[in-house]
């Protein structure tokens, strides 16, 4: 699905998110230490797609809904941490069904 042209950066986001791109962002070490390499391999390549911003729109939105103690955590532990991964994505408001 990622590799869709069609696949909007906020579909990436949302797929990010709930692939448990959390624990990439929060302990690196321990994503690039999984023996689930088909996981860590769909968050690597995610990840690079959407910090190079590689998908063609921006029409839907996704919010990950981090709080503003999560991120702040986040960025002392990590401060190169690309804000779009943790903030609200540009687009119109869809609301996808909870897995």
């Amino acid at each position: 699905m990622i590799e869709n042209e069609a696949c909007d950066f906020g579909t990436g986001l949302l797929m990010f998110h709930y692939a448990d791109g959390y624990r990439m962002l929060e302990n690196p070490e321990e994503v690039s230490s999984s023996t689930l390499s088909e996981w860590k391999d769909f968050l690597n390549v995610l990840y690079n797609k959407l910090i190079n911003l590689d998908f063609k729109s921006q029409e839907i939105s996704f919010d990950p809904e981090l709080t503003k103690t999560q991120k702040y955590k986040l960025k002392k532990s990590n401060f190169e941490i690309p804000n779009p991964l943790i903030s609200k994505s540009p687009g119109e408001v869809v609301n996808p069904p909870k897995i």
